[in-house]
Formats: C-alpha cells, sequence, structure tokens
C-alpha cells in the first residue's frame, strides 16, 4: 500500500502526533524521507505523489521522536540506522547520501559548542561532565583544537595530540574514555578523528561510490566486530581493552558517526594491492559489491546477516523476477 503526503500526516494525527504536509516535503529533501513515487492520474489530473508503507512507519517514527528532539542532526540517525539493519526495502541508499550530508552539514561548523558534542561523541563522554570531574577542562581544550584547526588537521595535529593525551591519562588516573567499549591509545583518537573529517569531506563532494557505503555496512554489521576491528587496528590500550554492547539506542545515536568514520577509514586504504581479504574495502571497489541484507527470526528477536554479491548479479537477478 502506498501514502500521499496527506494520509501520511492523516496516520499520525490519528496517533496523537502533530504533523503537516509541510513537514513532509522538507524532510524529503533533507533525507529524513526518500522521495516519492510520482505518477499521472490521468489527462488533465495531474500527479500523485506517494510514499510505501515502509516509508510510513520511518515517518511515524520520527515524528514521535520529534517531540523530544529540537535539532534536525539527531534524527539523520534513524534513516541510516535503518538502512543499515533492515536494508533497502525501508531506505534507499539515495536517501541514506541525503541524511548523511544533512547530518554532515548541521554537525559541521566551527561553533565550540558543536566541536564539544563531537569530543563527547568521539571519547563515549558523559554530557552531564560529572564524570570527568576535573577533566572537563580539558575537554574544552580538545574541543577548542578541534573547533579551530584546519580542516585537514595537518598544522594542529601536534597540538591535539598533546591534548587527547591529557584527557586519555592512560594508566593513571583509571578513568579511560572508550569508543565502542575499547580503551584506544590517543593516536588512535586522533587517526578516527581525521577518517571522520575525510569521510566527511567525500559525502560533500558527493564522489562516494556505492560499493564503498556497501563496504561501510557490510563492516559496520559484521556482528559489529568489523567496525570494532577497523578501530582496533590503531591500538588499543592493553589493560583497558573490553568490549561492550551498546544498546539499540545507542547503535542508532551513533549511526552517522559510524558510517562517515568508516568512511574515512575505507577511503585511506583504497588503492592497496597487498592482503587483500574480503572484508577489504578495495576488493569491493574493485568487484563493485553490494551489500545484502536478510533478517531472520531468532528467539524473541531478529538476526540481522549480511551478504555481499557483484552489482552486476543483483541486476540479473532483478530483472528475471
Amino acid at each position: 500500500m502506498r501514502y500521499t503526503a496527506a494520509e501520511m500526516v492523516g496516520e499520525a494525527r490519528q496517533r496523537g502526533l502533530a504533523a503537516t504536509v509541510r513537514q513532509v516535503r522538507d524532510w524529503t529533501d533533507l533525507g529524513l524521507l526518500d522521495h516519492p513515487k510520482v505518477r499521472g492520474r490521468g489527462q488533465g489530473l495531474g500527479v500523485e505523489a506517494t510514499w510505501p508503507e515502509e516509508q510510513l512507519g520511518l515517518f511515524l517514527r520520527l515524528v514521535e521522536m520529534r517531540k523530544e528532539m529540537t535539532r534536525i542532526a539527531p534524527l539523520c540517525n534513524v534513516p541510516v540506522w535503518t538502512w543499515l539493519y533492515f536494508g533497502e526495502r525501508w531506505v534507499s541508499l539515495a536517501q541514506v547520501r541525503v541524511a548523511l550530508r544533512t547530518w554532515e552539514g548541521l554537525t559541521d561548523t566551527v561553533s565550540l559548542k558543536a566541536a564539544r558534542r563531537t569530543a563527547r561523541q568521539l571519547f563515549d563522554i558523559d554530557g552531564s561532565r560529572v564524570r570527568w570531574g576535573d577533566k572537563g577542562w580539558l575537554l574544552d581544550e580538545v574541543a577548542t583544537l578541534l573547533a579551530y584547526s584546519p580542516r585537514g588537521l595537518d598544522e594542529g595535529e601536534k597540538a591535539l595530540l598533546e591534548a587527547v593525551h591529557k584527557l586519555v591519562d592512560l594508566g593513571a588516573s583509571g578513568l579511560v574514555p572508550t569508543l565502542d567499549g575499547m580503551a584506544l591509545t590517543p593516536e588512535a583518537y586522533v587517526e578516527l578523528l581525521k577518517a571522520r573529517i575525510r569521510g566527511c569531506g567525500a559525502l560533500r563532494t558527493d564522489g562516494l561510490e556505492d560499493s564503498l557505503l556497501h563496504w561501510a555496512r557490510y563492516a559496520a554489521l559484521r556482528s559489529r566486530a568489523g567496525y570494532q576491528s577497523y578501530i582496533a587496528n590503531f591500538g588499543t590500550a592493553e589493560a583497558k581493552t573490553g568490549l561492550t554492547i551498546p544498546s539499540i539506542q545507542a547503535l542508532v545515536r551513533s549511526s552517522c558517526l559510524t558510517v562517515v568514520t568508516l568512511l574515512g577509514l575505507g577511503l585511506e586504504r583504497l588503492g592497496e594491492t597487498e592482503n587483500l581479504s574480503h572484508d577489504h574495502p578495495e576488493v569491493w571497489r574493485s568487484q563493485n559489491l553490494r551489500s545484502i541484507i536478510h533478517s531472520q527470526p531468532a528467539g524473541d528477536g531478529v538476526q540481522i546477516l549480511v551478504d555481499a554479491k557483484p552489482a552486476a548479479e543483483l541486476e540479473a537477478e532483478t530483472a528475471n523476477q
């Protein structure tokens, strides 16, 4: 079944949610919703734009979340997370590209507030500051360097590394910031910051091949071991290393950051020719692979499986259906 913008708004209002047709159109431009399918109503009757039932479900979820959120950027995580875990039936790759660019544009600012938010995201720091006590000023120092360093971090990298060393304080205080439950070296954090900047830059130029986005999903979904293993390659703190399983809410909140960081890591490795495994982004580019999501019941939940196929093979399968 398909729905017009007015019908989607009507469904929301039946649930006691405030929504407007203008909201549907605005969110389509931002990538929170996909572009609708447009068809003619008949000679002289104009056209009709409709969305599938999956997009209606996404819209209702976003409207519900909008009651608690004043900013658009966090909402961009919802379609990206949906694409990561449930595939193109729910959210198209084209929509993901728009949502990521919206997220990047709304978080890519030189304001100190935004830089502090980036630092908290990367270091997994509770925003209350209570947990970090007198280290709050170090977080501000890192945030200031992020806000006012050049985009490539080349000129400010040494100062940033020194500040991160002080913030991480490996082995001294016993209070080590982690990413996805892993304690990392200061050098690893700086490399991840650089990867995020690299990924954001590629989003702005729209030069990302589909295969790299699909590799990022594949890496992120390998029971999350893919993402964590790529991070672990930068070096972990031996005494503090450990993995945690994030909550669904945490996974959703970090979806855009996860994908953008992976894109930056993947871009750095393109062109390599030695020791290439199926998990390597260069293999995905050279073979033009696509990630395929399969879901199946598992007890009271759902198990998400990810596979890879060449784009040409998928196109042939679609044509024969």
